[in-house]
């Protein structure tokens, strides 16, 4: 963007609703989760599981390597898994 030129407006960013060119798999995603929304919202449904059901199968769908097929170098990979951090009595997201 030049400098002083307008932001654009979020309609000039987000296409207008059923005319979406998601790919088919992010289509699928969301079916996916709307079949069995009450499931996945429930607490019995973890942050590792969505991870491995919607957010890994997201970011593949746009092309990133989630799994580093390529064979890349920590410091090349599309995504660095992070450290698992266990700490007594708190959970790893902020409410």
């Amino acid at each position: 963007m030049l400098p002083n030129s307008p932001s654009p407006t979020p309609s000039a960013i987000i296409p207008p609703m059923g005319t979406s060119s998601a790919p088919p798999p992010i289509h699928a995603l969301i079916a996916k989760f709307q079949s069995h929304a009450s499931h996945y919202r429930s607490p019995a449904y973890n942050e590792e599981q969505t991870r491995h059901d919607f957010i890994n199968p997201f970011f593949e769908a746009l092309g990133w390597d989630i799994a580093n097929t390529a064979g890349y170098a920590d410091a090349y990979r599309d995504v660095v898994l992070e450290q698992t951090l266990h700490i007594a009595g708190s959970s790893s997201y902020a409410c």
